[in-house]
């Protein structure tokens, strides 16, 4: 005869742990992919940095060395192409995307975001006025080797960083 066991335990009411487990993205991580990645912050905040770092780099070289910066053209306030105004420029972009990315000013956003273009703007006329302000001076002298003039890289550089700065800002703008 098979052995006899009795009747199964008794354990009670199973154990009750709150409500269902929720699956699906947390709230944190769908308001954050909703917003997307701070690329427009991170663009302004580099873009306004490489801005004003550019001011120390050459606007005219001649045999290979700086000829005229940024720096020896700040003391000319009636000329756009001041290194006061890029480096101003540079940095109210740098700090206006620095303020985006840290969400210092959540409710400011939109004015940081403007605040970035106008820097960036800002460093993009002063290198415009620099290139107008260096093109003659090379074309009177003559290009290339026999003048030893040419147009130095910190023009590009600035502009491509003031560029970075108003693109950033847009994105920052219109992600709104």
């Amino acid at each position: 005869a098979p052995p006899q066991y009795g009747a199964p335990p008794q354990y009670g009411a199973p154990p009750q742990y709150g409500a269902p487990p929720q699956y699906g993205v947390p709230v944190a991580a769908a308001a954050t992919a909703r917003r997307g990645a701070p690329l427009g912050a991170l663009l302004a905040l580099a873009g306004g940095a490489v801005a004003a770092g550019s001011v120390a780099l050459p606007w005219l070289t001649t045999g290979g060395t700086s000829f005229r910066t940024a720096m020896d053209a700040m003391s000319n306030f009636g000329v756009l192409a001041n290194g006061y105004y890029l480096l101003g420029g540079g940095i109210v972009a740098a700090v206006a995307g620095l303020a985006l990315l840290l969400k210092l000013a959540p409710k400011l956003g939109s004015l940081l975001a403007i605040l970035a273009i106008v820097g960036g703007g800002l460093a993009i006329g002063v290198e415009i006025d620099a290139y107008n302000y260096v093109n003659p001076i090379i074309t009177t002298y003559g290009y290339g080797f026999s003048s030893g003039l040419a147009i130095g890289y910190g023009i590009y550089v600035g502009m491509v960083g003031g560029v970075v700065a108003v693109l950033g800002g847009l994105a920052a703008l219109l992600r709104k």
